[in-house]
């Protein structure tokens, strides 16, 4: 079975960029273009692993996080932040809300998604 991930992020090129690359390593992608998005699509499906962006109109990306890790139905999504900051508190912040990774933009989409397919191993 293929696993399901869910992106968030506001950047309509990063999000098609991650899109397109997660579906030809075959994975089933569902894109949510703001943090209120990816908790309804939360709510609705059963997801193996969130990409989100930390910067978003809204909800940020910290907030949804929390959100997630917070719910009995959505706590054992794997999380993966991603942000245009490198600031070490920013990563602290983000990984103490509930993340399992963190990735600075520009991503190496290569990295990026290795490090996807050994988080959904884990």
């Amino acid at each position: 079975m293929k696993a399901r991930i869910l992106i968030a992020e506001d950047d309509p090129a990063i999000l098609k960029l991650l899109e397109t690359n997660l579906q030809v390593a075959g994975y089933e992608v569902v894109c949510a273009e703001d943090g209120a998005q990816a908790l309804d699509a939360a709510r609705a499906q059963v997801f193996d692993l969130a990409l989100l962006d930390i910067m978003m109109p809204g909800m940020n990306g910290i907030e949804v996080c929390q959100r997630l890790k917070s719910s009995p139905s959505t706590q054992n999504i794997k999380i993966i932040a991603i942000s245009g900051d490198q600031g070490p508190s920013l990563r602290e912040r983000v990984l103490n809300a509930g993340a399992d990774l963190f990735f600075a933009k520009p991503l190496d989409v290569v990295a990026f998604r290795q490090q996807c397919f050994n988080l959904l191993q884990s």
